[in-house]
């Protein structure tokens, strides 16, 4: 039996649980700074990790709430489009939870990516 995470997670722990989607990153996320976390979370959120997305899904929610956690909304509205179909639908998905928890910025992001892909 795997003994339960210590917090804050450790670099490699918090690697790991962002790769396979496990919720003590936004457990770790809600009380401590994520600063030094910020290029992983990036990478997560530009590069879709899902193994099977039509089992798992892309985990936008999740991301989203990490990104705010991070303070890196903007910075992803920003970022272009790139990779993938995946790493597409992705976007799109992220992007649509942005403007549903309110970021006004990401509506027409969300509209041409949905359009392009």
């Amino acid at each position: 039996m795997t003994p339960p995470p210590v917090y804050p997670l450790t670099r490699e722990v918090f690697n790991r649980a962002l790769t396979t989607g496990h919720g003590r990153v936004l457990i770790h996320a809600e009380s401590f700074d994520l600063h030094d976390h910020r290029d992983e979370i990036l990478d997560a959120v530009t590069t879709c990790r899902v193994y099977d997305p039509q089992v798992d899904g892309h985990r936008e929610w999740w991301l989203a709430r990490l990104c705010e956690a991070a303070g890196l909304v903007d910075t992803v509205i920003q970022l272009p489009p790139a990779g993938d179909a995946r790493d597409l639908d992705q976007r799109c998905g992220l992007l649509k939870e942005f403007v549903l928890n309110g970021h006004a910025a990401a509506l027409h992001l969300h509209v041409v990516t949905v359009v392009a892909s």
